[in-house]
């Protein structure tokens, strides 16, 4: 069924080139498949076409992290966030700190998120669960 949805969405972007809605779908798609480069080439094309879109940068960063670029996939979430400042954007980040045994920088980003989102029980308990990783209270 991806496949079938990626040819139509293929199909539309050849009628309408600069509709960015659906070059998100074809590089969605793409993602959803397996093919995360493929879609990260598509995500940049998309980006010609407006670069103030919150979901094109934070769906790179996605490709990244699952290509192990994890440099890259920082940079992307952090375009995503001054475009747009989203808690999933931030949680991408943190997990990536965490990786990377990157502890600090993972609670700064976590509480920079809640700065955005103080109630959201998702950032809340893995902020708490850092804490309890690295033995702070």
């Amino acid at each position: 069924k991806i496949e079938d949805s990626l040819q139509l969405f293929r199909l539309t972007t050849t009628i309408n080139p600069q509709n960015i809605q659906n070059i998100k779908q074809v590089a969605r798609s793409l993602y959803l498949l397996g093919k995360k480069q493929a879609a990260l080439d598509i995500y940049n094309d998309a980006l010609t076409i407006d670069q103030n879109d919150w979901e094109v940068y934070h769906n790179q960063g996605l490709c990244h992290k699952h290509l192990k670029d994890y440099s890259k996939a920082i940079k992307a979430f952090q375009a995503a966030n001054n475009v747009q400042p989203h808690v999933s954007s931030f949680m991408q980040l943190g997990e990536i700190f965490v990786k990377q045994d990157n502890y600090d920088e993972a609670v700064e980003i976590y509480e920079e998120a809640l700065e955005h989102s103080p109630q959201n029980p998702n950032l809340l308990t893995t902020l708490g669960l850092l804490f309890l990783r690295i033995g702070e209270n």
